[in-house]
């Protein structure tokens, strides 16, 4: 079951506040990562994808669907690509860079959120946690 959220607005950018309590996933990567003609030529074929979704003929819920797995095809082919990309920034193979970056990723572990778990690549990170309740 995908978990409602609602949106509200701050300085004209949506943000996206969990009605329920949520497991989040998030990644991150390091500027200059990847090139800027990959990162573009990704993001017009996942507009070009979802444009076509978006005129096909069925219901609003599979739009909704379809669009949702296009998004996840999507991260997949970033997170790939992040993966095997060896040219760009990656500082985060350095150890001592590598354990501020794990430091802070248990900052505020158990405190404001449930740290699950983490894995601090050469140019990213990927994370899973869950909000404390207040």
């Amino acid at each position: 079951m995908q978990q409602e959220i609602k949106p509200f607005y701050r300085k004209d950018l949506p943000h996206y506040q969990p009605l329920d309590d949520a497991v989040f996933f998030i990644t991150t990567r390091l500027d200059g990562s990847l090139p800027y003609d990959v990162i573009e030529r990704l993001k017009v074929e996942r507009e070009q994808e979802i444009a076509k979704i978006t005129c096909s003929k069925p219901t609003f819920k599979e739009k909704r669907y379809q669009i949702y797995n296009a998004h996840k095809r999507f991260f997949g082919k970033y997170d790939a690509i992040l993966d095997k990309y060896t040219i760009g920034n990656d500082w985060l193979k350095i150890p001592a860079i590598a354990e501020v970056v794990y430091n802070c990723l248990h900052f505020f572990d158990n405190q404001k959120y449930e740290l699950i778990c983490f894995t601090i690549m050469s140019n990213h990170i990927h994370l899973v946690f869950e909000l404390k309740k207040e």
